[in-house]
């Protein structure tokens, strides 16, 4: 069963409506990935509630209903599928084993079954952080010989000058 409201597609500005994102890539508000609600689409559906808009309710336990697939009464899904017959794809940002992992990419470059396309540091921010490091290491450097070129060089050459004015005389 699957309910849309289509809220989200008439509005084509950035501040979209409660449970709409926007899509750089479409250049559109679209709907909340499965299992999410409530602005940006950051909020999981509450207990019964779960699937797209968290719509549908769940018939079973609390602790047996997830906000993306309701009972557990399905098969296992393979990573980067949801749903009763696990024929949802992720919708982005969300990619892997029942849809739990955030891809930190661009739209384009996210698979939903493996994430971002580039590697997995980026994804757990490892390569920003050494990118970061590497910057503010050349950046000291780059400030040490500035301010060596500054203040010794004038010094050294005001020294030679005083050295060239100076003439001994001799006595016979």
């Amino acid at each position: 069963m699957f309910i849309a409201t289509f809220q989200c597609d008439r509005h084509l500005e950035e501040n979209c409506l409660v449970d709409c994102f926007w899509s750089k890539v479409e250049n559109r508000c679209t709907d909340c990935a499965l299992g999410y609600q409530g602005p940006k689409c950051t909020l999981p559906c509450r207990y019964p509630n779960y699937g797209i808009g968290c719509q549908q309710k769940c018939d079973c336990e609390s602790k047996n209903c997830n906000p993306l697939s309701g009972c557990f009464e399905s098969p296992e899904c393979e990573a980067g599928f949801i749903g009763p017959h696990c024929s949802h794809p992720c919708i982005y940002p969300y990619h892997g084993k029942e849809c739990k992992h955030k891809c930190y990419c661009d739209e384009r470059i996210c698979n939903h079954v493996t994430g971002c396309y580039f590697n997995e540091k980026k994804e757990s921010g490892n390569y920003d952080q050494f990118f970061v490091i590497g910057i503010s290491i050349g950046s000291g450097i780059l400030i040490m010989v500035v301010i060596f070129v500054v203040i010794f060089l004038p010094k050294r050459r005001s020294s030679r000058r005083e050295d060239g004015n100076h003439v001994e005389h001799s006595v016979a």
